[in-house]
């Protein structure tokens, strides 16, 4: 999978099980990819036995709806339930206001949303 941003991209890796949602980038020492979560029943999330701080970016109803920047052993809880998560390593790949991202899984598109 792919995010593509203005003229960037970046390589993602998507967490659509219960197990890789569980364990998420918990005892990864480094990563050069981002991580798309799938949400279901909560948006919460935790860098617990995180080794490197994230930025988080929640997307709903095709909005970006809430950024933070978490340093290992940090919680967060956006103002709503997401239906996904995006978790890249700070300052990996920056979203900003008015940015449009698209996902691509298998050459079609996945996901696209916007940041207000």
């Amino acid at each position: 999978m792919e995010i593509i941003n203005r003229n960037n991209s970046k390589r993602i890796r998507l967490a659509d099980s219960y197990f890789k949602r569980l364990k998420g980038l918990m005892f990864i020492k480094d990563i050069d990819y981002g991580l798309l979560i799938e949400t279901s029943i909560s948006s919460d999330i935790h860098t617990c036995f995180m080794r490197f701080p994230v930025d988080v970016y929640f997307i709903k109803d095709f909005l970006i709806f809430d950024k933070a920047t978490l340093n290992p052993w940090s919680f967060y809880k956006p103002c709503k339930k997401a239906d996904f998560v995006l978790e890249f390593k700070k300052d990996d790949f920056k979203i900003r206001k008015e940015d449009e991202i698209l996902i691509i899984r298998n050459n079609q598109e996945y996901l696209k949303a916007f940041r207000k």
